[in-house]
């Protein structure tokens, strides 16, 4: 591995991030235009790689801590054969958000998970299913911080490409990635943890409930199976925040928030959701009565539950692991996390 010459005057990471400024700016979930891409890395690619070629001792401890614009300089090659109807726009902002779910400890809407599963699991040695994977970021950090084999299952063809062109960039071995209907062709293997995060939300009711039953079945006798989900209360349910920025916005009147997400529609990486309107619109309301009505059917019980809510964050200490989710309260739960098991 090459060495830096102690001559070489070069800025420390933290000068380096300061000085570079990235036009536009990543925002998770947004499809850059074409233009945009080719601006971005005409300006920067030099200056990041000749950065990077200097500095490549970076540990897959460090890999798996990284801040968003750290995640963001990553320099990834387009492959030479996209998915069918797939843009170079669409897949770099795949890429990104596919790192930033895995390297970035402190994505805005996964730290939460992040903690709590440190906390409450210990991976090693065990067989993961990571249920609706999307683009794999996720999938990526219990591979790399557990010693443990993963198996990624989603159903967009678009967002199983990104993830195992991630996955052989990075070559990591211990995940298979798969484009699975799984009501089609059910699981049959067992798994010591199944993990949902941020997909049930996006599921038909009655589809989620056939899923869940399977998903029952799929767990080996001590399997238990980690759901996270923003209820439709939550001030940030409505997964369009990043561009309208208004809170509950699903709750003013649907004309009105169909109008404010027409003038801000682009293109998403997805097949099933392949713009800002299908993914709003295929939401299915999701709320802790819901779900536990299909736990109920599906002969699970839930071994543990965390409401976090805003006054979580701002209460301190004293606040820090209460469930505030009563009454009015329910407004103020940003992310729900169900711990399920067999009865």
């Amino acid at each position: 591995m090459s060495k830096i010459n102690s001559s070489t005057q070069l800025p420390t990471l933290k000068e380096f991030l300061n000085d570079w400024q990235p036009k536009p700016p990543f925002i998770p979930e947004r499809a850059l235009l074409e233009n945009d891409i080719t601006n971005l890395e005409n300006q920067n690619n030099t200056q990041k790689d000749n950065y990077y070629k200097q500095n490549q001792d970076i540990t897959n401890n460090q890999k798996n801590n990284l801040t968003e614009k750290e995640v963001n300089m990553t320099t990834t090659p387009i492959p030479a054969q996209l998915p069918e109807g797939m843009t170079e726009a669409q897949f770099l902002d795949g890429i990104n958000y596919a790192r930033n779910n895995w390297q970035n400890e402190n994505a805005s809407h996964l730290h939460v998970d992040k903690k709590l599963i440190r906390e409450k699991f210990d991976l090693n040695g065990k067989k993961v299913l990571d249920f609706g994977c999307g683009m794999g970021g996720m999938t990526l950090w219990y591979a790399t911080n557990w010693d443990c084999t993963v198996h990624g299952v989603d159903i967009d063809g678009h967002h199983i490409a990104v993830a195992k062109i991630l996955q052989q960039q990075e070559g990591i071995k211990n995940i298979k990635f798969e484009k699975r209907d799984v009501l089609a062709a059910p699981l049959t293997e067992k798994y010591d943890m199944v993990f949902m995060n941020d997909v049930a939300e996006h599921i038909p009711l009655p589809i989620l409930a056939q899923i869940m039953e399977q998903l029952g079945r799929s767990l080996t006798q001590s399997g238990k199976i980690f759901v996270t989900y923003p209820p439709w209360r939550s001030p940030y349910a409505s997964h369009v925040n990043h561009v309208i920025r208004i809170p509950w916005v699903q709750f003013l009147p649907k004309k009105m928030v169909m109008n404010m997400i027409e003038d801000k529609n682009h293109p998403l990486v997805g097949e099933e959701e392949s713009d800002l309107k299908a993914a709003y619109l295929g939401l299915n309301h999701l709320d802790h009565e819901k779900i536990m009505q299909i736990v109920e059917n599906a002969n699970l019980k839930v071994a543990y539950r965390k409401s976090h809510t805003i006054l979580n964050r701002l209460g301190g200490s004293t606040l820090k692991n209460v469930n505030l989710n009563l009454g009015p309260l329910s407004f103020l739960v940003t992310k729900e996390f169900l711990l399920l098991e067999n009865k």
